[in-house]
């Protein structure tokens, strides 16, 4: 004969739930005892053991309890469809934010494994770059573009970051060709990150591809001003002019290093041959 009721420590045993889930679920109204007998035994039918094992399910898939409750409540086929729809598009989610995360640790892994074969940081080259997706943040006005004046935007960025799920490694940083002369004193015009894809959800932005000149800069960013220096005055003796503006990739920074003398970075300027 089939047991009627079940005490809870036996559908503990039998589900791999605690007795303490148990005991919360109850309370939370998620899941509560088909009888509490004389004794204040708490007792459960053979349905609420199927019960637990759509809360097992849906747990795993990740579903919030609130939700879970809900759909206990109201439960049929068209319930069932319209739920598993929410978790496959959580899923989804979930999948493209690992992969973005990823490649963001792969791509800085190679430029920390390229770098490491540099025996000249100063060596300007010339070269085409396909386009980049990034993430671009807002512009930061011309008054706080230098000197100090930026520091307060980078936490607004970061925590634009950490809102969207997107993981920065170090903060890169774009000027605008404006700003791009024999004098460049340190402006920053932007911020940003780059993405493995264009981001649907995202205001995207790219590096656009083309020709540029690239050259490395080792010290703390505030003294990025002697490599910008050092491309305009190769843009200048080899017949070039800039097209675009500056983009600047941390390689090494805080995060691997004690000294900002030790900071390594990579800068690009945008250009075309002159007419």
């Amino acid at each position: 004969m089939i047991k009627e009721y079940f005490k809870i420590s036996e559908i503990a045993k039998l589900t791999g739930v605690t007795r303490q889930t148990l005991i919360y679920y109850d309370k939370e109204n998620i899941l509560k005892p088909a009888l509490v007998n004389e004794k204040k035994y708490r007792l459960y039918t053979i349905d609420q053991i199927h019960q637990l094992q759509i809360i097992n399910m849906l747990k795993e898939f990740g579903t919030p309890l609130k939700t879970i409750r809900e759909y206990l409540n109201n439960k049929d086929a068209d319930s069932l469809i319209e739920l598993l729809d929410e978790v496959k598009m959580s899923m989804i989610a979930s999948i493209e934010k690992t992969q973005n995360y990823i490649y963001t640790i792969n791509f800085r892994k190679n430029q920390i494994d390229k770098s490491k074969s540099i025996t000249n940081y100063e060596a300007v080259t010339l070269k085409n770059h396909a386009s980049i997706p990034i993430y671009r943040g807002k512009r930061i006005p011309d008054e706080q573009q230098r000197g100090h004046g930026h520091f307060s935007k980078i936490y607004d960025f970061e925590r634009q970051l950490k809102k969207l799920d997107i993981i920065g490694f170090g903060l890169n940083v774009i000027v605008e060709q404006q700003f791009l002369k024999e004098n460049y004193e340190d402006n920053i015009s932007y911020f940003f990150v780059i993405l493995n894809e264009e981001k649907s959800n995202l205001n995207n932005a790219t590096i656009p591809g083309g020709l540029y000149v690239s050259t490395f800069h080792k010290g703390s960013n505030q003294t990025s001003g002697i490599a910008y220096k050092r491309l305009i005055k190769y843009i200048e003796e080899n017949n070039l002019e800039i097209s675009g503006d500056a983009y600047e990739t941390i390689i090494y920074g805080f995060l691997t290093e004690k000294s900002s003398e030790n900071y390594l970075s990579e800068i690009f300027i945008k250009v075309k041959d002159k007419k």
